[in-house]
C-alpha cells in the first residue's frame, strides 16, 4: 500500500472518530444565514456533507485526472510504436535496396570480367595460329628456294624473304607484346594469390618475348648467308612463346 494512501485512510479514520465523538454536537440545530434568508439545521451535519461532497468532488476530479494522464500515456505509446515500426520498414526497405543495388553491380562486374576473359583467350588462340602458320608458311618457302634455286639467284631471293621473314616476325613479336601488356592490366584488377600466378605467368611470358627479340635482332644483323642457319633457331624460340601463351590462355579461363 503507498503511503499517501494510508495517509488518507489515516485521516478518515480521525475525522470518523472525531464525528463520533461529537456526534450530538453535530445533530444540534441552530439558525444558519444563507444571505437571503435563515433555516434552522444542524451546523455539524452541514458542514459534514459539504466535507464529504467537497471529497467525492476532489476523487472524482483526480480519478479523471488520472484516466487522462492514462489515456494520453496510452496514445503517446500507440504513436510511438507507430514510429518505430514505420522507422523498421523504412530501414528494411533501405537495406533491400542497398542489397538489390550491390547483387546488380556484381553481376554486371562479373559480366564484363567474363567478357574481358573470353577476348584475351580468344586474341591469344588467335596470336597461337598466326605464329604457328607464319613460321610454317616461311619454313616451306625457305626449304623451296634452297631446293630449287642456284648460288647466284639465291641471294637477292634469300634477301627478300629474309625481310620478309623478319617483317613478319616483328609484326608477330608487336602483337605478343601488346597482348602481355593487355594481360599485365588484367593482372592488376586482381589481388592476392590468383594475382601472384597472373604475374608469374606474365613474368614467363616476358622472358620467351626477351628471348624472341634477341633472336630476331641476331637475324637481322646476319647477312644472307647466315640467317639461314639462325631461322633454324627462330623456330624453337616461337614454339616456346607459343607454349607460354597457351600456359597464360589456360590461367586466364
Amino acid at each position: 500500500m503507498k503511503i499517501r494512501t494510508l495517509f488518507l485512510l489515516i485521516l478518515l479514520f480521525i475525522i470518523a472518530f472525531f464525528v463520533a465523538l461529537n456526534w450530538s454536537k453535530f445533530i444540534t440545530p441552530t439558525n444558519l444565514s444563507l444571505g437571503v434568508g435563515t433555516v434552522h439545521a444542524p451546523l455539524g451535519l452541514v458542514m459534514l456533507g459539504l466535507l464529504v461532497l467537497l471529497t467525492v468532488t476532489f476523487l472524482v476530479f483526480a480519478t479523471y485526472l488520472k484516466t487522462s494522464v492514462l489515456l494520453e500515456s496510452r496514445r503517446h505509446s500507440q504513436e510511438l510504436h507507430a514510429a518505430r515500426e514505420l522507422a523498421e520498414k523504412a530501414e528494411a526497405s533501405r537495406f533491400t535496396e542497398l542489397r538489390e543495388f550491390l547483387e546488380t553491380e556484381l553481376k554486371r562486374v562479373m559480366a564484363r570480367y567474363s567478357e574481358s576473359t573470353s577476348n584475351v583467350l580468344a586474341r591469344l588462340d588467335q596470336i597461337e595460329t598466326d605464329l604457328a602458320s607464319t613460321t610454317k608458311e616461311i619454313e616451306q618457302k625457305l626449304i623451296a628456294l634452297s631446293a630449287g634455286d642456284t648460288v647466284e639467284a639465291k641471294a637477292p631471293k634469300n634477301m627478300s624473304m629474309k625481310k620478309a621473314y623478319e617483317g613478319k616476325l616483328q609484326a608477330r613479336l608487336d602483337e605478343c607484346t601488346a597482348e602481355i601488356d593487355k594481360l599485365k592490366s588484367k593482372a592488376d584488377t586482381v589481388e592476392g594469390e590468383e594475382q601472384l600466378r597472373y604475374f608469374e605467368q606474365i613474368q614467363k611470358l616476358r622472358e620467351r618475348q626477351t628471348a624472341a627479340q634477341k633472336k630476331l635482332r641476331e637475324l637481322k644483323e646476319a647477312d644472307e648467308d647466315a640467317w639461314e642457319n639462325i631461322k633454324a633457331g627462330m623456330h624453337s624460340t616461337w614454339e616456346s612463346l607459343g607454349d607460354a601463351i597457351k600456359s597464360a590462355r589456360n590461367l586466364f579461363r
